[in-house]
């Protein structure tokens, strides 16, 4: 990781600043996905299940909840109720004869490619907002973050 380039020295006020922003831009994302995709009946939550599924392939609930830093409950509920709705569905797990893997079916890989359509045209719009700011500092700055907190 590189250091963002940044004139201005960290310290305890702005950090937790940029804290208090995260939370909220997580919460508006989280808002602003489920407004985007309740016609689909997906929300923010199952949505991000869904994305997992899709980039990394067929997977188990209790790695999935580890990888995501959830409760292994909150994402058996999203795994239970994706299966319900028919996007998604269990395979049997070679590995594991009682930990299935999760799956999206047919037509939850349909919903997630509208889904990805979707948030394509919105993040275009927002990318255009957003025009004459360092977007890639600002991730880079997250990353370190992110990276600093793993480390401690």
């Amino acid at each position: 990781m590189t250091k963002a380039n940044n004139p201005k020295p960290s310290n305890p006020e702005t950090l937790y600043r940029l804290i208090v922003e995260v939370r909220g831009a997580f919460h508006d994302l989280a808002e602003y996905a489920d407004a985007l995709h309740a016609d689909l009946g997906v929300t923010a939550a199952s949505r991000a299940v869904m994305e997992y599924v899709a980039d990394r392939g067929p997977d188990t609930v209790p790695n999935i909840a580890r990888v995501k830093k959830v409760s292994r409950q909150h994402i058996q509920q999203l795994a239970d109720g994706l299966v319900a709705s028919g996007l998604a569905q269990w395979q049997d797990n070679p590995q594991h004869k009682r930990s299935r893997l999760l799956q999206l079916s047919p037509k939850g890989h349909d919903r997630f490619a509208e889904i990805r359509r979707r948030e394509a045209v919105a993040l275009s719009a927002l990318a255009g907002q957003l025009e004459g700011l360092n977007v890639a500092c600002a991730a880079d700055t997250l990353a370190e973050v992110r990276h600093a907190l793993g480390a401690m």
